[in-house]
């Protein structure tokens, strides 16, 4: 297979970048209007979230977003190929010093980012340009094919993978090296192995991992991104760090993963066809009152410990492993004593975070 990738990665490098990006254009079309792969499930998540867009602006960011995955494999492909060059010439940076000033505190630093432009393109670029060491955590694609070509170009990039099954150890020993440990915050979680946060107008169960990994380990967030210019280049921007959450409570860890959640959904609207819609973000349901969730399997921190169960008694929800760890991630660390629950009683409830919260889980 890595020898078939890279014959493929020779012949992509070999063509002219102009003829790559029309054939990223004639083959997204294809998908968009002849495949129409989730056509209708896109369309209906754009009316929803982005209500005052027209219809028609809505059916071009279906069809371009499939033109921007496209456009992505193809990057890959000549970057893997032997085109480096080419996009170290045409990447933009922004806000470098706010990576550099996490880094000075001495704890490493958490990257906060999303499924958003090149998304593993980033984290190439990014080791490429800076010769930062980085790791990101992901989760084993099903596709056993699709896995060992993105293993592969993340490996020949310099990144490298953690798995999101068994993600606390090794990303706290990477911190410890004062490295870089990548989050993708924009996926949904099972009911029982997620917080419930505002995302454009509905709640989203998202991984509580990030901030209680920057809780334990007293790692900063950074929030980054990259997008696509029209030109063919791209921007790559790193906005100001943020402070650890000052404790592992429940609430605490809420109110952060709200905040950065809101980060994304604002990069997002900045460039929507960039963003992949074709993830059911909001698939989950807040659990009802008194039901239970059993959740099997080795701890991750993306969620779901061993042999966790979540509950609710006496109106106050449970949800740790039988030792006040959040999500199957160990207690120790930096960041405080305190316990932390993966899902609080409001989430069960399914009400809405209030803009007070979200000011005051931010850094």
């Amino acid at each position: 297979m890595v020898g078939l990738l890279k014959f493929v990665a020779r012949v992509v490098a070999f063509l002219p970048a102009g003829m790559v990006r029309a054939w990223a254009r004639h083959w997204g079309w294809l998908l968009a209007h002849v495949a129409r792969i989730r056509r209708g499930y896109v369309l209906e998540t754009l009316a929803r979230c982005l209500p005052d867009v027209t219809v028609a602006e809505r059916r071009r960011i279906y069809v371009e977003m499939w033109q921007h995955q496209v456009l992505n494999i193809m990057e890959l492909m000549r970057f893997y190929g032997g085109r480096r060059a080419e996009f170290a010439e045409g990447l933009e940076v922004y806000g470098e010093e706010h990576v550099q000033a996490a880094l000075a505190r001495g704890k490493g630093a958490l990257i906060l980012t999303a499924h958003l432009g090149n998304y593993v393109l980033m984290g190439i670029l990014a080791v490429q340009r800076f010769g930062y060491s980085l790791s990101i955590i992901s989760k084993v694609l099903k596709n056993r094919v699709a896995e060992e070509l993105f293993e592969s170009l993340r490996q020949a990039g310099g990144v490298n993978g953690i798995h999101a099954q068994q993600a606390y150890r090794p990303a706290v020993r990477a911190l410890r090296r004062q490295e870089l440990v990548g989050f993708m915050l924009d996926q949904q979680r099972p009911a029982s192995q997620g917080v419930f946060v505002d995302f454009f107008g509905r709640l989203a169960s998202t991984s509580p991992g990030l901030a209680f990994m920057s809780a334990a380990t007293g790692a900063p967030v950074v929030p980054v991104f990259i997008r696509r210019k029209a030109s063919g280049g791209h921007i790559l921007e790193a906005l100001p760090l943020m402070e650890p959450p000052p404790d592992r409570e429940e609430e605490t860890i809420r109110q952060h993963t709200a905040v950065y959640t809101k980060i994304i959904e604002e990069q997002v609207r900045r460039t929507p066809a960039q963003w992949l819609w074709l993830h059911k973000r909001w698939k989950s349901r807040p659990l009802e009152r008194g039901q239970r969730s059993e959740v099997g399997g080795q701890g991750t921190a993306e969620g779901g410990g061993r042999g966790q169960r979540s509950e609710v008694r006496g109106g106050r929800n449970s949800h740790t492993d039988g030792h006040g760890r959040l999500e199957g991630a160990e207690s120790r660390g930096q960041g405080g004593t305190g316990t932390a629950s993966a899902l609080s009683e409001r989430s069960y409830r399914g009400e809405p975070m209030g803009a007070g919260e979200v000011a005051d889980g931010g850094a």
